[in-house]
């Protein structure tokens, strides 16, 4: 967000965590997972939306510069870190093989 006083919005450590997870697979089943969606169905793109619509920013730039967003951020991350091995299991009962995300 720009206006004629202000330089844009640089996105942070946050932000850039946002970009990551959206592009990873594991990431995206969790968000099925908790959507109760098909594996498979949300893409970067959509993760790129469900970052935007939690944290009630308009880019994820947005996210490090507002305390409400960086809260919610880390609400997300502590989730997924809580519940990535669920997540696993879940995508592999689906047949889907996520193991190369995890290092295993």
């Amino acid at each position: 967000m720009v206006n004629a006083t202000q330089k844009p919005v640089k996105g942070g450590q946050l932000a850039r965590l946002a970009a990551m997870l959206g592009e990873n697979p594991l990431f995206r089943a969790w968000i099925d997972m908790r959507r109760r969606y098909p594996v498979g169905t949300t893409t970067p793109d959509a993760a790129r939306v469900f970052f935007l619509e939690a944290c009630q920013v308009s880019s994820r730039a947005q996210i490090d510069h507002q305390p409400e967003a960086v809260e919610m951020m880390n609400k997300i991350r502590r989730g997924y870190l809580k519940q990535q091995g669920a997540a696993l299991a879940w995508a592999e009962s689906c047949g889907v093989d996520l193991k190369e995300w995890v290092g295993e």
